[in-house]
């Protein structure tokens, strides 16, 4: 622990005595310029939305409930006037 806490206490020495003078903490062994790439300015066009064609509902006629059954259909007993099996 008393190890831990003298690193602790030199490595913030050095940080506080290299801010107070403005020397870096590691000096670079040789200096390089960093130079940032020139890059050509690129104009963004924004593209065009696809052009979609209007959509309509088409509108139907009303249509008579006799000309939707077929003649030939028989007519079927609701559920309720069914007899249901007697149950013994």
């Amino acid at each position: 622990m008393s190890k831990f806490l003298a690193i602790a206490i030199v490595a913030s020495f050095t940080l506080v005595s290299c801010s107070l003078t403005g020397t870096p903490e590691v000096a670079p062994e040789t200096p390089v310029d960093v130079v940032a790439p020139v890059e050509a300015p690129v104009d963004v066009v924004a593209p065009e939305a696809p052009a979609t064609p209007e959509v309509v509902a088409p509108v139907e006629a009303p249509v008579a409930p006799e000309a939707t059954a077929p003649e030939s259909a028989t007519p079927v007993a609701p559920a309720a006037d069914v007899a249901a099996p007697a149950v013994q």
